[in-house]
């Protein structure tokens, strides 16, 4: 939430946040106390077509630690970010995972510049 948050208070035309379900009320009060007009949403990485639409920028943080769900996680990227758009990714670098991650992205045939 808090990359999507800053990119509200920075001028992002639009931002919607997304998690678990479980999560959402955190968002949403987080969103509320700083005065933000932001969209939540569910969004499962297993199901990634539930939010409907492609969009400019896609930012995922503190994403990248069980290796098991770099392919999840890199299919939902794919299906929310426009062709032509940007992805950023911010990832704390641990267990070697970080490393993992880029080979999974790069055998997709993305960039990645850590």
């Amino acid at each position: 939430g808090l990359a999507g948050l800053a990119s509200a208070v920075n001028g992002a035309a639009r931002v919607v946040l997304t998690d678990l379900p479980e999560n959402l009320p955190l968002l949403q009060r987080n969103a509320a106390r700083n005065g933000l007009d932001v969209s939540v949403a569910p969004f499962d990485w297993n199901a990634p077509d539930t939010l409907g639409e492609k969009y400019d920028v896609v930012l995922a943080a503190d994403c990248v630690f069980w290796p098991e769900l770099f392919e999840p996680l890199l299919d939902a990227i794919a299906a929310v970010a426009r062709p032509d758009g940007t992805v950023l990714v911010a990832v704390t670098h641990r267990l070697r995972r970080t490393e993992a991650f880029f080979e999974q992205l790069r055998q997709r045939g993305w960039t990645a510049s850590p």
